[in-house]
C-alpha cells in the first residue's frame, strides 16, 4: 500500500487514526500536504485529495465566466425560473403555457454569446409573446417602453423593439 496513489493522495506510510484506532495511512496530496486519512476512506474512494484542493477545484468550477453577479447573468436565470421552476411567481405565465428557452441557452455562455450585454435601464423580451424564448425572438427592450409597447401581458407585438441585441446594431 505504501507507494500507492488514490486520486491526488499518495501513500507515505501506514498508522493508526488518532480517535477511531483504526488503520489510517499518512498521505501527501499532489499540492504537498500532509495528512492521515483511514484506509477504507482511501479504498472507497471518499477521500481523493485534501481539503485545499477539493475547494480550489469547487471555485474553478463556480468562475467560468464570471459573470454570476451582472444584470445579464440574472436576466438569464430569470428567464429559466419563469419557464422551467413551478414555484416561481411567473411559472404561470410561462411553463404553464408551455414557453420554454432554446436548449443552447442551458448554458449562460451561450446565452451571453446570442444576446450580449444587457444595456442599462432594459429587460429581456420576445418579440413574439407566445413563442419561445431564442436568438430570433429576443431582444433587450427598455423596462419602461416594455410595458407602454406591450402592455403587461399582451400576446403581440403592437410595434417592432426599440433595442435589439447590441451586435444588431453595430452591423447595422
Amino acid at each position: 500500500m505504501v507507494g500507492e496513489k488514490f486520486g491526488k493522495w499518495t501513500v507515505i506510510k501506514l498508522t493508526k487514526m488518532n480517535k477511531t484506532k483504526e488503520l489510517g495511512c499518512l498521505c501527501k496530496c499532489e499540492c504537498g500536504a500532509l495528512h492521515i486519512i483511514a484506509k477504507r476512506s482511501l479504498k472507497q474512494k471518499t477521500s481523493t485529495q485534501c481539503n485545499a484542493c477539493s475547494h480550489k477545484k469547487l471555485r474553478i468550477q463556480r468562475i467560468k465566466h464570471g459573470m454570476g453577479r451582472t444584470k445579464t447573468y440574472k436576466s438569464w436565470q430569470t428567464m429559466k425560473q419563469k419557464c422551467k421552476n413551478k414555484n416561481d411567481h411567473l411559472y404561470y405565465l410561462y411553463g404553464e403555457r408551455d414557453i420554454t428557452f432554446c436548449k443552447d441557452w442551458l448554458k449562460f455562455e451561450n446565452f451571453y454569446k446570442d444576446m450580449g450585454d444587457q444595456p442599462e435601464k432594459t429587460k429581456l423580451c420576445r418579440v413574439d409573446k407566445k413563442d419561445d424564448f431564442d436568438l430570433s425572438n429576443c431582444y433587450w427592450s427598455p423596462k419602461v417602453m416594455s410595458k407602454e409597447i406591450y402592455g403587461p401581458h399582451s400576446s403581440h407585438v403592437k410595434e417592432p423593439p426599440l433595442i435589439r441585441r447590441l451586435s444588431h446594431w453595430r452591423m447595422h
